[in-house]
């Protein structure tokens, strides 16, 4: 399986019986044979608009672009992603920071896991031959809430930018990767998500606690407020093998009638619904 052909790569239309051409201006045309970073492209388009092209001649002094992740929990993994712009790509160091506390020096990510609680200052300098910026934020570092025995993910849905889901639990952090909802003021605890019922959705790679026995007993617990229900089953919450297939479970809500309503499929094809 690959996309191996022995034809000519079109440009302004392809030959598809001649129909599909394109009108419009088309400018600095590039491929590459990697997936540019978010930082890449950013800098790709400053680069347009002051007139230049992809290729860099002129060095330039780094910048750093990204927003700095100021929440954590004691004994929880902290991420933050470091991005800057900047020729010749810049290098990250920490000259203020936690104990344990570590960045890697090329990609920019920083690492740490917090033993307390509390704020911790730190100052992330991105360099290159041109010259050096720095960022200084605080990390406030929370004790994680007494929960339930049992629990195995709690996603508060109080972001309110980004694309990137904090299970506030055990780490099963979701992703917008398609569309992301809306943040809402209008939610029971803080800030909800707000869902087009078209698009948005918030996806949460698979891992072993979310595979039930035949004999397991779980819960699924969320606040809702249904803004449509005309047309399609509305699906707060589900796992789905292979397009409807089994294993298959689903939390929503009833077309039409808004019901709620819980409906399960296990490995063999055999399932139940309970509407209520």
């Amino acid at each position: 399986a690959g996309f191996g052909s022995n034809v000519p790569l079109d440009i302004g239309y392809i030959n598809l019986g001649g129909r599909y051409r394109y009108e419009g201006l088309i400018d600095e045309l590039a491929t590459y044979d990697k997936a540019l970073s978010t930082v890449e492209i950013l800098s790709f388009y400053n680069n347009g608009l002051t007139g230049d092209g992809y290729c860099v001649t002129d060095s330039v002094a780094p910048a750093i672009v990204s927003t700095p992740v100021t929440d954590a929990s004691v004994g929880q993994p902290y991420t933050y992603n470091v991005d800057a712009t900047g020729f010749p790509p810049p290098t990250y160091e920490l000259t203020t920071f936690p104990a344990g506390m570590v960045i890697d020096s090329i990609s920019g990510v920083i690492d740490w896991t917090p033993a307390a609680a509390g704020g911790a200052p730190v100052t992330v300098e991105a360099k290159n031959s041109e010259g050096t910026d720095s960022q200084s934020f605080v990390i406030t570092v929370t004790e994680l809430p007494l929960c339930m025995p049992g629990m195995v993910s709690y996603w508060k849905l109080d972001e309110t930018s980004g694309s990137t889901y904090t299970d506030y639990y055990d780490g099963h952090d979701g992703q917008a990767s398609v569309s992301a909802p809306s943040p809402s003021g209008d939610g029971i605890v803080r800030t909800s998500q707000d869902f087009n019922g078209t698009s948005d959705r918030i996806t949460v790679a698979d891992h072993p606690m979310f595979d039930w026995a035949y004999n397991s007993s779980f819960t699924v617990e969320v606040w809702a407020k249904f803004t449509n229900v005309a047309s399609r089953n509305k699906v707060m919450i589900g796992r789905d093998d292979g397009g409807g297939g089994h294993p298959h479970w689903w939390l929503g809500a009833v077309q039409s009638t808004g019901v709620a309503n819980f409906n399960l499929v296990d490995t063999n094809g055999i399932g139940a619904g309970i509407s209520g």
